[in-house]
């Protein structure tokens, strides 16, 4: 049953030095399911292009392979209802063109939006500012290839 599994979530970022660090992991971690979590919203992964090169690479330097998507669109502060619902349409677009399946949308739970995972805010208001700061969220647009 579900309940005798284990699950343990972890965030090495999306280049080759965080995968690498997940790949010293790899003979422990050999029945694991890996997903990537991907933001449409993020100019790294604003294409199906630059996705399947960022999964890619994770799975080089991991070593393990990834089986499905997480959708986790978001604008950091500034995400709202239509962020996320907006991004259905991409997510499912990337899922069709690499042929990977979309396990599940993300959402925070403040936003009640439903059909997703609620997830808590937990991000520290410094990073935020220096996301916006630097302009390093983009703008949610269409996934092309």
């Amino acid at each position: 049953s579900d309940d005798d599994k284990n699950y343990v979530v972890m965030d090495v970022g999306g280049d080759p030095v965080g995968a690498t660090a997940l790949g010293g992991y790899a003979h422990k971690l050999k029945d694991a399911t890996v997903y990537m979590v991907v933001n449409t919203c993020c100019p790294l992964t604003g294409t199906a292009a630059d996705i399947e090169e960022m999964a890619a690479d994770i799975q080089r330097c991991s070593r393990m392979q990834i089986r499905g998507f997480i959708n986790n669109s978001n604008l950091g502060v500034d995400t709202t209802e239509e962020t996320v619902l907006g991004s259905l349409e991409n997510a499912n677009r990337l899922s069709q063109i690499v042929g990977l399946p979309l396990v599940m949308t993300t959402a925070l739970e403040s936003l009640k939006i439903p059909d997703t995972v609620g997830i808590k805010d937990i991000t520290k208001k410094l990073f935020e500012f220096f996301i916006k700061k630097h302009s390093l969220y983009g703008s949610c647009s269409k996934i092309s290839t």
